[in-house]
């Protein structure tokens, strides 16, 4: 190496290390605003004692291969709409739609379900029970003993 280019290199060391550095913090601080955004979609923790305040309100989630919405309404009582999915089902099916209504209690994690009405639905069963496996602000996890995990997401309106 001529004498100077080691001048210019050695004179360039400072700026080399800056863009280094530079580069480096902007990695880190995109890791960490993805980290944010995929904890803000999940939302906070909810814990035990707010489950019955904190599940109100509408939740989607595919169970058994169908999209499902469900509402919980503070005066204890629910609506489930299940739609078809699939090809065949949205196309020649037109996505038939089908709802339960009924009343819902919460007894810790168990959710108890107990079906008053139904419409183009044929339920197996006039109640039935599924545990929180886990409880996020704008996420469900619940376990049933038919259906297995299902998860919901809150619908945002």
């Amino acid at each position: 190496m001529t004498a100077i280019k080691r001048k210019i290199y050695l004179w360039c060391a400072p700026v080399r290390l800056h863009l280094w550095r530079s580069r480096f913090l902007r990695v880190i601080l995109s890791l960490c605003a993805v980290g944010l955004v995929a904890c803000e979609q999940a939302g906070s923790l909810v814990l035990e004692p707010q489950y019955a305040s904190e599940l109100l309100g509408s939740w989607e989630g595919t169970v058994s291969g169908q999209l499902e919405t469900i509402r919980f309404d503070a005066d204890g009582s629910f609506t489930a709409r299940s739609h078809q999915t699939g090809f065949i089902n949205t196309t020649l099916g037109q996505g038939v739609v089908g709802s339960i209504d009924g009343r819902w209690e919460l007894d810790g994690k168990v959710i108890k379900l107990a079906i008053e009405g139904a419409e183009n639905v044929q339920p197996l069963n006039l109640s039935t029970t599924s545990n929180i496996v886990s409880f996020n602000q704008n996420k469900l996890v619940m376990n049933s003993a038919g259906a297995g995990n299902a998860t919901f997401l809150r619908v945002l309106n």
